[in-house]
């Protein structure tokens, strides 16, 4: 196999024609006309477990070896392919939601959204009618006996739910306007509505395609592959993260030069403190050691003195930290530098950080697992933090939020830092401890 620049040996396990595995072996890299291993092997793995289900029952699918009963109902109503449809995406709904994904318009709430709304759309079309809360809770509790998390906080994922399929009925409401308006217009100047603009109006306005194939004189066939067209569309849409560490690149620290031990985790309360310089260009600072806290994390930079230079910012620079200077000063390398951090301004920014958290808890609390810290600003005047939500917070919900945050704040609870490995962090929080970010690499 060979893709993105890398290439190896493959092993797929195939019975009868399925395959049940492969063992991708990520061995090699590609460099122009030449092939060198690389420094770090990997075995990308992949069983399909339904597909061994599947192959040890004999069905037709996978879906009727995993979801039988479920499977049966649904074919009685719709096409099989459509039956398939409905089951796979109210899994994946159920994994989503229950991981916090909020329905949007922005890469995994995209696909949450794309998904929800092609299996409400099915089930509309369907002779009956259907029930998606019905369909989601009963694929759900099949999926629960293996994933018990799918099972817990099940009203918060029909409030999710809910929301989005108010607004993708309102979506409807006014799509088969705009479709006739739209095609009016391009009947008038000789042209038709094409696959492009069936693609932007559900990207757009949310119209599905089926839906404006059937409002349409002339109708464009829909792609294959539409959905497909959608979400590539989608995939590398996701802002910039507050919470991303810049690295300042205006420096030349020469490479060679010590790294910085960066001692503000251990011992936020030290603001008076002793270094040596390793590297100085006059404007910016590095130290062999250091108590000043760096822009990074949604929290901006400490500021205060080296001697009686002025620091007025801080920032990550690979493996050091470097202080800029409000004026140019010397300071030779191997010198001793005395570092004093701003005390009042540092207390502001503890007392923002830890309030951040606090109304994060609450919001969680009071609204439901699904919200996600997704950005934050901690400055010395103030602080907020972005949420995963599916609708604005009413006056109340703001109200009630506050009232919680405050009564934490009477209660003067203790706050304790501490390191732990990742793994039992990741044991012990699994994975709201990224709050809906992506995990970082080993």
């Amino acid at each position: 196999w060979e893709g993105g620049g890398n290439l190896g040996p493959s092993l797929s396990v195939g019975l009868a024609g399925l395959e049940l595995a492969t063992l991708v072996f990520m061995e090699y890299l590609r460099d122009g006309d030449r092939i060198r291993p690389m420094p770090l092997t990997v075995v990308d793995t992949g069983y399909g477990l339904e597909r061994f289900t599947w192959m040890g029952r004999g069905t037709p699918t996978a879906y009727e070896a995993a979801f039988g009963p479920i499977h049966a109902e649904l074919t009685a109503q719709f096409a099989p392919r459509e039956a398939a449809l409905l089951i796979d995406h109210a899994r994946a709904l159920n994994f989503m939601l229950t991981d916090g994904v909020v329905p949007s318009n922005s890469k995994e709430g995209y696909f949450a959204r794309l998904l929800l709304r092609r299996a409400v759309r099915t089930l509309d079309r369907g002779p009956e009618g259907g029930d998606f809360h019905a369909l989601l809770d009963r694929v759900g509790r099949e999926v629960a006996l293996d994933f018990p998390e799918v099972g817990a906080h099940r009203d918060d994922l029909h409030r999710v739910v809910d929301a989005e399929i108010e607004r993708y009925r309102e979506a409807i409401q006014r799509a088969r306007s705009v479709i006739r308006r739209s095609d009016e217009r391009r009947r008038a100047t000789g042209g038709r509505i094409g696959p492009a603009d069936l693609l932007e109006w559900y990207d757009s306005l949310g119209i599905p395609p089926d839906l404006a194939v059937e409002e349409l004189a002339e109708p464009p066939k829909i792609p294959d592959d539409f959905y497909a067209q959608l979400a590539a569309r989608h995939a590398s849409d996701r802002p910039a993260h507050d919470n991303a560490e810049p690295e300042d690149r205006t420096m030349e620290v020469p490479p060679g030069t010590p790294p910085t031990e960066v001692r503000y985790y251990l011992d936020p309360y030290t603001l008076d403190f002793e270094a040596h310089v390793v590297w100085s260009d006059g404007a910016w600072v590095v130290l062999d050691h250091t108590f000043f806290y760096p822009t990074g994390g949604g929290q901006v930079t400490d500021t205060g003195l080296l001697d009686e230079a002025r620091v007025v910012e801080v920032v990550r620079h690979g493996p050091w930290v470097a202080h800029r200077l409000e004026a140019p000063a010397r300071f030779p390398t191997g010198g001793r530098v005395r570092g004093r951090i701003d005390r009042a301004r540092r207390t502001q920014l503890m007392q923002h950080h830890t309030a951040t958290h606090l109304l994060n808890g609450a919001l969680r609390e009071l609204l439901g697992p699904h919200v996600w810290q997704a950005g934050a600003y901690k400055g010395p005047e103030v602080a907020r933090i972005d949420i995963t939500h599916f609708r604005p917070l009413t006056a109340d919900e703001a109200r009630r939020v506050e009232r919680r945050v405050n009564a934490l704040v009477r209660e003067n609870r203790p706050v304790r830092s501490y390191f732990e490995s990742r793994t039992e962090a990741e044991r012990r929080f699994g994975f709201t401890l990224y709050q809906g970010g992506a995990v970082p690499g080993r």
